[in-house]
């Protein structure tokens, strides 16, 4: 019994890490904003979201790569918008 009330409150401490570790997200990521950042992201370059790679690029913007192009996106209060557009990585 005390085996299983360890490893849920562990899992539980996990499942509220305040940041990602995950290879497709950069440091300094909130889990939540990284799941919505990838969402938003899967969607625009039309690519797989183990494809795409997030890092923060400023404070509230967060860079999105995968499929060979990039977009930002800047934190609002609605949430994560592009902050220009999807643009091909060669340019």
């Amino acid at each position: 019994m005390r085996l299983v009330i360890a490893v849920l409150f562990l899992g539980a401490l996990g499942a509220c890490a305040p940041h990602v570790n995950h290879p497709n997200v950069g440091p300094g990521i909130s889990r939540r904003h990284a799941e919505a950042v990838l969402q938003r992201a899967q969607f625009d370059l039309n690519c797989p979201w183990r494809s795409i790679y997030i890092q923060k690029v400023a404070r509230h913007q967060i860079g999105a790569t995968g499929c060979d192009q990039r977009v930002v996106y800047v934190r609002t209060p609605s949430g994560w918008v592009q902050n220009g557009g999807v643009v091909t990585s060669g340019q």
